[in-house]
């Protein structure tokens, strides 16, 4: 209550890069990042100084820095749970798992990101091979009935390069008050003296956390549905 702190925020960073064909570990995309975290933050700043305008700063305020309502007004939250209500990607995550069986009380249900679903549409006459081969946790290169620049765009997190990822964090941290929310996913061969290197590579890269989630070999793929009215 005394410093009023708030987290804008935004998710769907990776479908917003497939719609536009841009690679998730490449310069574009990392710019692009920074331009919609510099837009928020712009804009969330400019709407709390009006607010202190009317209702005055926050009460711990002391007449340093900004006058604003809120002491903070920007973060990247985890939106495991909030992408599901939305079908789209997390947070500023790169895709990791656009078809998944979810468990609910009233049963299992498949989630597919719409995005996805949308882009396939115009680029495969068999986007129900895909989807099953995307649930089934094939790598990008063995996705099938997809051209193969196609194929690329949908690498998920462990098929892209690890430093790329922390390069969006910390270009998208410029920007944001609070922490960002971000999983780097290595491959399940990634060693400790590589988990090293990358928590010291963000450490220089000004992120203020980052987390790392090396996968499990073998992991059981979602099962796929029967019928497509399963899919959410």
């Amino acid at each position: 209550l005394r410093t009023r702190k708030v987290g804008l925020g935004f998710l769907g960073l990776a479908d917003l890069a497939l719609l536009r064909g841009i690679d998730f570990d490449g310069a574009e995309l990392r710019k692009l990042a920074g331009e919609i975290a510099r837009f928020v933050c712009e804009r969330a700043r400019s709407a709390s100084a009006k607010l202190a305008e009317e209702r005055g700063p926050y009460p711990a305020w002391r007449g340093r820095g900004a006058r604003r309502r809120n002491a903070t007004t920007t973060a990247i939250a985890p939106t495991g749970t909030l992408r599901l209500l939305t079908g789209s990607s997390g947070g500023i995550e790169p895709l990791l798992d656009p078809v998944r069986a979810i468990a609910l009380e009233s049963g299992e249900v498949r989630f597919v990101d719409r995005w996805l679903e949308a882009w396939l549409e115009p680029r495969t006459r068999d986007r129900d091979a895909v989807l099953a081969a995307l649930a089934a946790g094939l790598p990008s290169s063995e996705l099938p009935r997809l051209a193969e620049r196609d194929r690329r765009l949908l690498r998920r997190g462990s098929e892209l390069d690890a430093r790329a990822q922390i390069a969006v964090q910390a270009e998208v941290q410029r920007f944001v008050d609070g922490a960002v929310s971000k999983t780097v996913h290595l491959a399940p061969s990634a060693s400790t003296a590589l988990v090293r290197e990358l928590v010291l590579f963000a450490r220089r890269a000004g992120c203020k956390g980052v987390a790392l989630f090396r996968g499990k070999p073998g992991c059981a793929p979602c099962a796929l549905p029967e019928r497509r009215s399963q899919w959410l």
